[in-house]
């Protein structure tokens, strides 16, 4: 913050810091600023404020001079997911069925997920990022292609990028898949993409039974805590 010039990117100017680019940056500047708020919520003493108020805004500055489209998802799902899951007490006092609320929710977030996935170049371009996310979204079609050639096992753990077999394959030189669910599937095939997404959709249930069985902020928290680190999986 204090010497932006020794973490700053050569390539476009924004800031990274000890990270290999602002998309990793800005994660962890989201998670700063949930941290931030943790505090307030766990220990509830205006002593603590002035270093949360600290912390957070430390990490906002991080957050908005990466300018990465991944940090301000992350943050944004946060926020949403905050928002909503503080309301369980209220909805829980008009009698709601919980399997019918998490249904809805369930449906919603999907229904919502597939819209915004399918235009996530204007989503991109409205909030001032590059339509193609770092030619993101090139990376995502070229790997559901090679998906598609090996889709029940896929390549093995990792192949795909390091095994000499597929080094003149254009789409190494990015790394990884850019989305963890992609990248399981080439790595481990279909049947891999569908254990880690049981898994990830176990964490989700459980979370969200603890919230509406016993409401609280601390478990709200928590809650908004994995969709930041969801919605960071789903770029990179």
């Amino acid at each position: 913050v204090f010497r932006p010039h020794l973490g700053t990117s050569t390539v476009d100017g924004t800031w990274q810091g000890v990270f290999a680019n602002s998309n990793s940056l800005a994660p962890a500047a989201a998670v700063g600023i949930l941290a931030a708020v943790g505090l307030l919520i766990e220990f509830r003493d205006k002593r603590i404020l002035p270093a949360s108020a600290l912390l957070g805004g430390l990490n906002l500055v991080l957050l908005v001079r990466s300018s990465s489209f991944t940090g301000y998802f992350a943050i944004t799902a946060s926020v949403i997911v905050f928002a909503a899951f503080a309301l369980i007490p209220r909805v829980k006092r008009s009698r709601l069925n919980g399997v019918v609320v998490g249904s809805i929710a369930a449906i919603s977030t999907v229904s919502a997920g597939y819209v915004a996935s399918q235009h996530i170049s204007t989503i991109a371009s409205a909030v001032g990022q590059d339509p193609t996310l770092s030619n993101r979204t090139g990376v995502w079609a070229a790997s559901r292609v090679y998906i598609s050639i090996r889709p029940v096992l896929g390549y093995g753990y990792w192949a795909f990028w390091e095994s000499d077999r597929y080094s003149e394959l254009d789409i190494r030189r990015y790394g990884s898949t850019h989305n963890s669910l992609l990248e399981v599937a080439v790595g481990l095939g279909l049947i891999g993409a569908a254990i880690f997404v049981v898994l990830v959709g176990t964490a989700v249930i459980c979370m969200s039974r603890q919230n509406w069985r016993k409401p609280s902020l601390q478990k709200v928290w928590w809650m908004a805590l994995l969709a930041a680190l969801l919605a960071e999986h789903t770029t990179e």
